[in-house]
C-alpha cells in the first residue's frame, strides 16, 4: 500500500506531533495540553514505529519482531500494547479513529505526523545553566557501592559468606539534610549484602537481642548470640568537598576509610534532573538494591517509589516507576516493581505483561528472575489455576536456594505454604510457612514477617480456630501499624473484622471492615477494595439491609470481572444471588448462583461449589411445590460431596437444608437428629450455626408455629436476635408477651436503625404505634 503522507522524511524527524500529543523520540517524552503524559516504554516504542509508517499496514507477527524483538511470552502482549495506544491516541491525542484494525490482515495509523521545530525540553531561560545539587542523592548510591568494594576486598581472604551485624549509619556531617542516610541507607546497604549471599543481622534485631539477655550485654555479645561473625558501625563524615566513609568493626577495633567519590548525574536530561530533584527531598529504604545505573536520581526515584508502594500510595509508585523506565527502559527492577504496583491497582493484564516481558530476557541478577517467577506464580495462584502457581513457585525456590539467597527462599517458602493452605493442607502449608517466618525473623525483615503471620493467622481462621488466628493476626497488625505499611494493616484489620463478625460481633466488624475500605480506596488497592466490600455486603445482609447489600456485592462483583478474577467474581455472585433471595427477586438469585457455581468449578474450589449447590437447594424450596422435587436432587447431591469434602460447615448446612425439606413436605417430627447435629457443638463457628437454626426456625415456625422443636430452637433466636437479622425477626412475628415484643423491636433497630420496618410483614402481636 502506498504511503498515505510522503511529505515527511520520518528517518531524520524525531520531534513531531499526532492529533494533540507531541512526540520526542530523544527524550522519550510525550506532552498533551502543556502536561507530561506517562506512557509504558514498549507503548512508546510502539506509537514511534507506526509514526514512521503512517498508512502502512503493519502485521502482528511484525510489530512483535520490531518492538520487543521476539522477547515476551505470548502474543497477547502486543495486543495489549495496541489497546493502551489506541487509548493514548482516541484521549489526549484526540484522535479516535487513527488506529484502524485490519482483522485478520493488521493494524494501520491513519493520522500524519506534524514537524515540529524546538526541542520539547529546549530552554532558553538560566534554567539551561541551573546547577544541580545532586550531592546529597549521590551518598546513597556511592556507600552502597563502597562497602561493596569492601565486601568483595574481604571475601579474597573468607571462603563462606560470613552472617554480620550492621549498625544503622551515622550521619556526622554536620548536615542534617542527610539525616536519612542513618536510616534509609542502612536498608539499603543491607538489602544489597543480602542479595549477594550475606547475611544481615538489622540494629533493629541486635537491640532486640540484647534486651532479650539476662545482664549487662553488647552488641557484639548480641550478635554473637545470633551467629553474626562481627558488628560493623559505619559513618559518614565530610571531607572536603566530598564525603567519607567509616566502617569501624566493634569486634576487632579495626576501620576502614571508604572514600566517596563520582560525577554528577550526566545521564539524565535537564527535564528529568529538574523533575527529580525539585518533587523528591530524601531516598527513602528502597528494595533489594539500587538500579546499578550510576544515577544518584534514579537511585533516588527508586527507592521513593518502592516506599510509596510499601505505603500502599501505588498511584504516586507507578507514575515515579515509568518516569524511570522512560529515562532508562532496561532499568529491569523498576520494571518488575511496576509490575507488582499496577497489580495492586486491579490492572492484572499489564502486570502479567510486565512480568512476561522480563521472564523472556537474560536476567544477569539471579534475585530479580526468581523474583520474576515468583510473582507470576502469584498471578497464577488468584486466577485459580494452583498447578502453575507451584510449577512458578518451584523454580524461583530453586534459583534463590542456588545462589544462597534466603530472603528469596523464605518468600517462596511462604507462597508454598499459603498455596497448601488455600486447598485446604493446613499442615503442610504452616510448616512451610513457619520455616520461612524463622528465616525473616533472623534477618530482622519485619515487613515479611509480618506478612507471613498474617498468612499463618488467615489459615486458622479458615479452620475456625479464632483463638490462634487472633494470635498471629494482631502480631502482624501491630508490625504494619509500627512501620506506616497502610494498605497492609487494613489488609489485616479486614481480617481481624471477619473474626469479629463469625463470632457475632457484627457492629464492630462492620466499624473495622468500613476502616479498611478507606485504606484500600486511599491506597489504590482495588482487589482487597472489592473483597471488603463483598464482606460488608455479608454483613448487611445479616443485619437486613439488603438492598445495600446487593448493591455492595453488584459493585465488588464489577470490581473482580473487571480484574479476571474468578473467585472473587463467584464469592461476590454468591452475595448478590442472597441479597436478590431476600428481596423476592428469586430469577436474579437463581441466574447468579448459577454463575457463581460456574466459576468455583473453573477453578476446582469444590467449597464454593458446595455452597452454590445449597443456596439453589434453598431457593427452590422458597419457589413453591412445583421446585421441590428439583430442591431434594440438590440438597442430595450436595449431601454425597459435602461427606467427601470432610468439611464440618458444610455438613451442617446439608442437615439445615434437610430439615427444611422434611418440614415443607409436612414431616417435621423427622427434623429430630438433624436439629440435634445443628444445636450441637459447632466449635467456634457459632454464627454459622446461628444463622442454619434461624432458617430451619423461620421455615419450622410457617408450617407449624406449636411444634415442639420450637422450645429448642427459641432460647438461640432470642440469644441471637441483637446480632442477626433473621432471628430478631423471628422474634418479633412469634413474641408472645410484651416483654418479648419489647426485646424484638430493640434488636431490630439495633439491626437495621429507625427504618427498621422496612420490607418487614407486621407482627399479629406486636402492634406498632
Amino acid at each position: 500500500m502506498p504511503r498515505l503522507f510522503p511529505g515527511l522524511n520520518m528517518a531524520q524527524l524525531r520531534r513531531y506531533k499526532l492529533g494533540q500529543i507531541e512526540i520526542d523520540e530523544l527524550a522519550r517524552r510525550i506532552r498533551s495540553d502543556d502536561s507530561e503524559v506517562a506512557v509504558e516504554p514498549k507503548v512508546f516504542d510502539l506509537l514511534v514505529h507506526f509514526a514512521h509508517r503512517p498508512g502502512q499496514v503493519l502485521r502482528h507477527q511484525e510489530l512483535l519482531e520490531a518492538v520487543w524483538g521476539r522477547s515476551i511470552a505470548s502474543d497477547a502482549v502486543v495486543s495489549q500494547a495496541i489497546f493502551k495506544l489506541r487509548k493514548l491516541l482516541s484521549g489526549e491525542g484526540r484522535l479516535p479513529d487513527a488506529l484502524v484494525t485490519l482483522r485478520g490482515v493488521g493494524f494501520r495509523l491513519d493520522a500524519e505526523p506534524e514537524a515540529l521545530e524546538n526541542p520539547l525540553d529546549a530552554q532558553t531561560d538560566d534554567r539551561s545553566t541551573r546547577f544541580l545539587d545532586w550531592r546529597i542523592a549521590l551518598p546513597l548510591a556511592l556507600l552502597i557501592a563502597s562497602v561493596l568494594v569492601w565486601w568483595q576486598t574481604w571475601q579474597l581472604a573468607e571462603q563462606a559468606p560470613p552472617r554480620i551485624a550492621l549498625l544503622d549509619i551515622e550521619n556526622a556531617t554536620g548536615d542534617n539534610g542527610l539525616d536519612w542516610v542513618e536510616a534509609g541507607a542502612t536498608a539499603m546497604l543491607s538489602e544489597q549484602l543480602t542479595r549477594r549471599g550475606i547475611e544481615v543481622v538489622s540494629a533493629r534485631e541486635l537491640a532486640r537481642l540484647e534486651s532479650a539477655r539476662q545482664g549487662a550485654s553488647t552488641p557484639v555479645a548480641a550478635a554473637a548470640t545470633a551467629g553474626a561473625s562481627q558488628v560493623f558501625a559505619p559513618r559518614l563524615v565530610r571531607d572536603g568537598s566530598g564525603y567519607r566513609l567509616e566502617l569501624a568493626s566493634l569486634e576487632d577495633g579495626q576501620s576502614a576509610q571508604l572514600e566517596l567519590t563520582g560525577s554528577g548525574p550526566a545521564s539524565l536530561s535537564l527535564a528529568m534532573a529538574d523533575m527529580l530533584a525539585e518533587e523528591l527531598r530524601a531516598p527513602l529504604p528502597p528494595p533489594a538494591g539500587g538500579l546499578g545505573l550510576n544515577s544518584p536520581f534514579l537511585d533516588e526515584a527508586y527507592a521513593r517509589a518502592y516506599h510509596h508502594s510499601l505505603t500502599g500510595n501505588h498511584e504516586e509508585a507507578i507514575r515515579l516507576y515509568e518516569a524511570i523506565l522512560a529515562e532508562q527502559p532496561e532499568a529491569h527492577w523498576a520494571s518488575y516493581h511496576l509490575s507488582i504496583a499496577v497489580n495492586r491497582t486491579g490492572d492484572v493484564d499489564r502486570a502479567r505483561a510486565l512480568l512476561e516481558s522480563l521472564l523472556e530476557r537474560p536476567l544477569a541478577d539471579a534475585w530479580l528472575a526468581a523474583a520474576v517467577r515468583s510473582s507470576l506464580g502469584n498471578q497464577a495462584w488468584y486466577a485459580g489455576d494452583y498447578t502453575l502457581a507451584e510449577r512458578y513457585y518451584q523454580q524461583a525456590q530453586q534459583r534463590f536456594s542456588e545462589n544462597n539467597l534466603l530472603g528469596g527462599v523464605a518468600s517462596t517458602l511462604g507462597n508454598l505454604g499459603m498455596l497448601a493452605l488455600s486447598q485446604g493442607d493446613f499442615d503442610s502449608g504452616r510448616q512451610n510457612a513457619e520455616r520461612a517466618l524463622e528465616i525473616y525473623r533472623n534477618q530482622g525483615n519485619w515487613v515479611q514477617t509480618a506478612r507471613v503471620l498474617h498468612n499463618i493467622g488467615y489459615s486458622y481462621f479458615d479452620q475456625g480456630l479464632y483463638e490462634q488466628a487472633l494470635e498471629r493476626l494482631d502480631a502482624a497488625y501491630s508490625i504494619r501499624i509500627e512501620h506506616g505499611l497502610l494498605d497492609q494493616a487494613a489488609n489485616t484489620r479486614a481480617v481481624i473484622a471477619e473474626i469479629a463478625i463469625e463470632q457475632g460481633r457484627f457492629e464492630e466488624g462492620q466499624r473495622l471492615l468500613e476502616q479498611s475500605l478507606a485504606d484500600f480506596q486511599v491506597t489504590g488497592n482495588e482487589r482487597r477494595r472489592g473483597q471488603t466490600l463483598d464482606d460488608l455486603a455479608d454483613v448487611a445482609l445479616r443485619r437486613g439491609h439488603f438492598h445495600r447489600a446487593r448493591d455492595y456485592g453488584l459493585e465488588a462483583l464489577a470490581l473482580a470481572n473487571g480484574r479476571d478474577e474468578p473467585t472473587s467474581a463467584a464469592s461476590a455472585s454468591m452475595t448478590v444471588g442472597r441479597a436478590m433471595h431476600a428481596l423476592g427477586d428469586f430469577l436474579g438469585a437463581e441466574e447468579h448462583y448459577r454463575r457463581a457455581g460456574e466459576k468455583w468449578a473453573q477453578v476446582d474450589n469444590e467449597a464454593g461449589q458446595l455452597s452454590s449447590l445449597g443456596e439453589r437447594a434453598r431457593l427452590a424450596l422458597d419457589r413453591g411445590n412445583d421446585e421441590h422435587p428439583r430442591a431434594l436432587a440438590l440438597i442430595e447431591a450436595m449431601g454425597e460431596r459435602a461427606e467427601q469434602l470432610d468439611d464440618h460447615r458444610y455438613r451442617l448446612f446439608h442437615r439445615s437444608l434437610r430439615a427444611q425439606w422434611s418440614i415443607v413436605q409436612g414431616r417435621a417430627d423427622d427434623i429430630t437428629d438433624d436439629l440435634d447435629m445443628i444445636l450441637g457443638d459447632a466449635g467456634e463457628r457459632d454464627a454459622l450455626r446461628a444463622v442454619l437454626i434461624a432458617e430451619v426456625a423461620e421455615r419450622l415456625y410457617q408450617a407449624a408455629p406449636n411444634h415442639e422443636q420450637m422450645t429448642r430452637i427459641w432460647p438461640v433466636m432470642k440469644d441471637w436476635a441483637p446480632r442477626l437479622f433473621p432471628a430478631a425477626r423471628l422474634l418479633y412475628l412469634a413474641a408472645e408477651s410484651s416483654e418479648e415484643c419489647r426485646s424484638a423491636i430493640q434488636a431490630l433497630r439495633q439491626l437495621r436503625g429507625p427504618d427498621w420496618q422496612q420490607d418487614l410483614a407486621p407482627s399479629l402481636n406486636c402492634p406498632v404505634s
